[in-house]
């Protein structure tokens, strides 16, 4: 802003606004003292302009007052401005802008792999929130930091990537003008456009020389380093990374022998049936400083694989159950064990009835061994879920009894003997009735069947509402097999032992891969690589147009005022100034000086 506002007022000082072109140092320079004096400039020789901007002139300082301008002892010297030998073209095969665009060309080689360096290792590290110099390696991971670097990287590249087309652009506006003549006017527009090429007069420069206005729109696009390159690393809020991790798994249940009595596992089944889900699990990854912390399962254990039988079952027999008086008490859940002769599986049949949807629905269910799939989570936001990605049917579980049984079939065998208890009626359209009828030391007792409140939507077999009635899940079969995995997931508590005291775990420890989602940083290479990649190459062929250009000119150019002066100060221009307008074709001339002179073509 500062140079803006110093820049408007030098405009205001001045009267208009200035421009350094061709048509300007004509202008200004091309005058009989600076023509008498030319052969004596060098580099050192101070200049000052006198008169207004539209009579004023440049004027040499020379030693003695020689009557040309002011007298400084100090101002004679060696330079650029002296004449330069005759150098045959093509007989420079290195010069200085060669080892410029090939210093700056390994530079940004050299940038490339430190900004590469720099974001492989911030790669998969939380970011810090510490400025603190004496703790580097969090300071280097500090937000703020991290973006300042590689900005500041990458406007390193852009600068050098600009300053080797830069130097390309220069041979080919020299090599434009020698090639033909051009209007002043154009070649004004050709050194305008070098150094702000998306300007209104890049229509006019492009008539006198495409490849200028290409390479010098290239070395002003450098700027677009600087936004792809810092974007290869980001910061992404849940980050994946994986490490090695203890945790609780099932057993071979089937191997595990248990002494168990039929009610030893009504408590914790009770507990899944009032809730409707599983009993929460003991998710054992660490969160630490992550959001989330995941790892998997495999284990097998027991379930039920259901179908409905609704269109072939009878709904009188299944509402008048369990030999029920004949108050007009009715059944609204029954399951019974299915009757078998031969191969004998774990089997039970369920109905019921919705009162308010009169909807009946009766399903077969038969105990199964399934492979589990599972992931276990938690975060800052859940304690705790079980995400059940697969469950195939292994193998039917045998019912024939074995002394003592395994812990899988006595598992599955209390879970029908849970449903199996549940007797829950309705007496002559009033509230419904819940019990479980537990047989205690052969002593029938009662106690009330838990239900979650809500409705059909949720995980459970039926659900208790405010009105005080009981809705039922919609598909009842799906519910049934629910019910039972959420039963198996529940192992996962420990809250649930095997009742052997030699042998009370069913769970083990194994290993597995726990993975984390935290804040991290994450680098894209082949973003940076693509980005680099293409400016450099973009600059490399610029610096071979460049490098075929100073062959053709026979010498290194550059647009230095020194340069212009010298190539304006020769005796053919200097007779046909007072005829120069900015419609007058000029060229420079086929010679390593390469002079300014009126053209006819």
């Amino acid at each position: 802003m500062l140079v803006v506002l110093y820049g408007c007022l030098l405009i205001l000082r001045n009267g208009r606004e200035e421009n350094f072109g061709l048509s300007d140092v004509i202008h200004v320079a091309l005058n009989d003292e600076m023509y008498a004096a030319s052969r004596s400039l060098t580099d050192h020789t101070k200049v000052y302009f006198v008169g207004n901007d539209a009579s004023g002139k440049l004027l040499p300082t020379l030693p003695g007052g020689d009557g040309f301008g002011r007298s400084d002892s100090s101002s004679m010297g060696s330079g650029d401005l002296k004449p330069l030998p005759s150098i045959p073209r093509r007989s420079r095969f290195l010069t200085a802008v060669h080892a410029k665009m090939l210093l700056f060309l390994l530079a940004t080689l050299i940038c490339m792999i430190v900004h590469n360096a720099y974001y492989r290792y911030l790669d998969g590290k939380a970011p810090s929130f510490s400025l603190r110099t004496s703790d580097s390696s969090s300071w280097s991971r500090n937000q703020t930091v991290v973006s300042d670097i590689g900005t500041a990287i990458s406007y390193v590249v852009q600068v050098f990537l600009a300053s080797v087309i830069s130097a390309s652009c220069v041979q080919l506006y020299w090599l434009a003008i020698r090639s033909r003549g051009h209007r002043i006017a154009q070649i004004d527009a050709l050194m305008s456009v070098h150094t702000s090429p998306f300007s209104l007069l890049l229509l006019r420069a492009l008539s006198a020389s495409i490849p200028v206005c290409i390479v010098a729109m290239l070395a002003s696009s450098a700027s677009v380093v600087s936004i792809f390159a810092p974007s290869a690393i980001k910061l992404n809020t849940n980050h994946l990374q994986t490490n090695d991790c203890t945790v609780s798994t099932p057993r071979n249940l089937s191997s595990i022998v248990t002494p168990a009595t039929d009610n030893s596992y009504l408590s914790p089944m009770g507990a899944v049936l009032a809730s409707g889900s599983y009993l929460p699990p003991v998710i054992q990854c660490d969160l630490g400083s992550s959001s989330q912390c995941s790892y998997d399962l495999q284990f097998v254990g027991p379930g039920l694989s259901c179908e409905d039988v609704t269109a072939i079952s009878n709904y009188t027999t299944f509402a008048n159950g369990r030999q029920l008086d004949i108050t007009g008490k009715i059944n609204l859940f029954q399951a019974i064990t299915i009757p078998q002769d031969s191969n004998l599986f774990m089997q039970i049949a369920v109905g019921s009835w919705d009162v308010k949807r009169q909807l009946y629905q009766a399903s077969n269910c038969t105990g199964v061994s399934r492979s589990y799939s599972v992931t276990l989570s938690k975060s800052t936001t859940t304690p705790y879920n079980i995400n059940v990605t697969g469950n195939d049917v292994l193998s039917k579980i045998q019912a024939n009894e074995t002394s003592p049984p395994d812990f899988e079939s006595f598992y599955m065998y209390s879970i029908l003997n849970l449903m199996r208890q549940m007797r829950i009626t309705i007496d002559g359209g009033y509230a419904p009735e819940a019990v479980l009828q537990v047989p205690i030391n052969m002593n029938p007792t009662e106690s009330v069947a838990g239900m979650p409140f809500g409705d059909n939507s949720g995980g459970g077999l039926g659900f208790y509402q405010l009105d005080s009635n009981i809705t039922w899940a919609d598909n009842m079969t799906q519910a049934l097999e629910v019910f039972a995995q959420n039963m198996t997931m529940s192992l996962l508590s420990q809250q649930i032992l095997n009742y052997n005291s030699n042998d009370p775990d069913v769970l083990q420890n194994v290993t597995t891969t726990c993975s984390t989602f935290s804040p991290a940083y994450e680098y894209t290479p082949y973003r940076l690589y693509l980005t680099y990649g293409v400016a450099i190459g973009i600059a490399a062929i610029c610096a071979c147009w460049g490098a075929i250009a100073i062959a053709q000119n026979g010498v290194a150019e550059n647009l230095d005022f020194s340069r212009i002066l010298r190539s304006i100060l020769n005796e053919r221009l200097f007779i046909a100034k007072d005829g120069l307008t900015n419609d007058t074709r000029v060229r420079a001339d086929d010679t390593v000086e390469g002079k300014i002179v009126p053209s006819l073509l």
